[in-house]
């Protein structure tokens, strides 16, 4: 995601363009630099505030010796750099390895590299930066290698709360512990006004050794009533003409092609 964005923003940033974006997803931390992307925002913090929520995690875990995976390409490559980093900047955590997952993997590839993870056995814990489909051949080799509970796996937020990277591989999960950045639902006291400056969360809400992470903004879940979701839920073709985006929004979503100059050749379904 944060590649594609790099090149949307490159795009944007073109003199006669200077295109205004805002992204749900993008957290590689070069888009941090607003003097090459002066009209790119987001909604998200960028993978060094993850990086560091996991070093606070390893740290209070009393892990000293772990392992990094992470997935060909910037965001994978990126994380786990910002990870070391951190990790040399807060002292007493050792990396026993590093390793990468391939662009055109396969089995075979996820096989070497759990056989890598057991060359150096007491580094138990491994932290992940990986997509969705490289998480579950991760999780998959380590059942082939019949190593289900041996490690200990940091995930980031490409895993975060979802469930398609452990779908029928939960016993290879057990004990993850996953990060995902803190988020609220928009309540409907500020979803047509302004939002506030900072969201508080309760201390209770979060487990006593993983506290520390609400410092660095990143949390497991936490809602703030339905506005938001109300008022867009409410949304149909007929009362939202302004966005032109949203018929194609709706065929997507709806798997159906709208009768009126419609992109869709995958579907006969007509859109109700």
């Amino acid at each position: 995601m944060s590649r594609k964005a790099e090149g949307c923003c490159r795009l944007a940033e073109d003199d006669s363009l200077k295109i205004p974006q805002i992204s749900y997803a993008s957290t590689a931390p070069e888009l941090s630099d607003d003097r090459r992307y002066d009209f790119f925002s987001r909604v998200v913090p960028p993978d060094s505030f993850q990086a560091q929520a996991m070093v606070d995690i390893v740290k209070t875990m009393g892990w000293n010796y772990v392992s990094t995976v992470a997935s060909e390409g910037s965001y994978g490559e990126k994380g786990v750099d910002a990870f070391m980093q951190l990790s040399r900047e807060a002292g007493g955590i050792c990396i026993a390895q590093s390793l990468k997952i391939p662009h055109d993997h396969k089995p075979s590839d996820f096989d070497k590299i759990i056989r890598l993870l057991l060359d150096t056995r007491y580094a138990r814990a491994v932290v992940i930066f990986a997509s969705d489909e490289d998480i579950r051949g991760i999780l998959n080799a380590s059942k082939r290698a019949d190593q289900l509970g041996h490690f200990l796996w940091i995930g980031s937020d490409s895993w975060g709360a979802k469930t398609s990277p452990i779908n029928q591989l939960e016993d290879a999960a057990v004990g993850a512990v996953t990060i995902l950045p803190k988020r609220a639902t928009i309540s409907g006291d500020t979803c047509c006004g302004h939002l506030p400056s900072e969201i508080h969360l309760p201390e209770s809400s979060l487990p006593p050794d993983l506290q520390i992470a609400q410092d660095r903004e990143i949390v497991a879940h936490h809602f703030f009533g339905n506005g938001f979701d109300a008022y867009f839920m409410s949304r149909t073709l007929e009362n939202n003409r302004r966005n032109v985006w949203f018929a194609e929004y709706w065929e997507e979503n709806f798997n159906c092609k709208l009768m009126s100059s419609s992109k869709r050749d995958d579907s006969s379904r007509k859109c109700t």
